[in-house]
């Protein structure tokens, strides 16, 4: 997924982002009852997601051994940190004042790093702790890293 001498995402894990997020929107949508229709991504601010995450990689690995890397979770961490904190999804104006509408874009990137590195299925509860987490307390790459480490511990 990271290219070893740009420490970067590759290119064909970029396209395969793009594709896996529009299909994680579509099932954060549906997980909270919304419309396909009730958002909009911007594939500027996706772009600009990717961007940050790159910077980030470099960051973690100048800090870390060069022979170890960083783990599948932390990849994770950053990738859905950063989906989370830029403003990908645009909202019709009838979806913004409804319940969860400001849970959406996390569990969008939850359901993306989970099909795409993690392989493991965030549902429920655990969801929306995660996603409650993301939204509404402090949390940040490496935190998030932290917990998609345990999640892949505790599952092997």
């Amino acid at each position: 997924m990271l290219d070893p001498k740009t420490r970067t995402l590759l290119p064909r894990a970029r396209e395969q982002i793009v594709g896996r997020y529009v299909e994680a929107v579509a099932k954060a949508l549906k997980e909270f009852h919304f419309h396909i229709s009730a958002a909009e991504i911007s594939r500027r601010e996706l772009g600009l997601a990717m961007d940050e995450a790159d910077l980030d990689f470099k960051a973690l690995l100048s800090r870390r051994s060069q022979s170890h890397g960083i783990s599948e979770g932390k990849i994770a961490g950053v990738i859905a940190y950063r989906f989370s904190r830029f403003k990908i999804l645009h909202f019709k104006p009838d979806a913004l004042d409804q319940k969860h509408v400001y849970l959406i874009q996390d569990a969008a990137a939850l359901f993306l790093v989970s099909s795409i590195i993690l392989h493991r299925k965030i549902g429920g509860r655990r969801l929306l702790e995660i996603c409650y987490q993301m939204a509404r307390r402090h949390a940040n790459q490496e935190t998030m890293g932290v917990i998609f480490d345990g999640l892949m511990n505790e599952a092997a």
